[in-house]
């Protein structure tokens, strides 16, 4: 529950800042160059947003995978113990 409350919040700042970049980039490629000089800046926009959901894609797949090992066998080998641990509720 944690570490997809942190990674989701990581994902979510990360975007919201490539989206800024990619405004202001977009925004002073319009205003400089001529019109046709708008769709490099917006295939960078957007493989850069394509780059931001691969990188947490992958992210969360390495969490996952260690929460499934921690589960199973109870090693906690990638991360530390007590955020693994943590990520499981007892049940009453």
């Amino acid at each position: 529950m944690i570490g997809n409350f942190g990674l989701g919040w990581a994902f979510m700042m990360a975007a919201i800042s490539w989206g800024l970049v990619s405004t202001v980039l977009i925004a002073s490629t319009a205003s400089i160059l001529p019109a046709g000089a708008v769709f490099p800046a917006l295939g960078v926009a957007v493989l850069g947003f394509v780059f931001l959901v691969l990188f947490f894609s992958a992210l969360k797949g390495v969490y996952t995978a260690a929460l499934y090992r921690y589960a199973v066998t109870g090693e906690d080998s990638l991360f530390d113990p007590e955020i693994v641990g943590s990520a499981f509720r007892s049940k009453r």
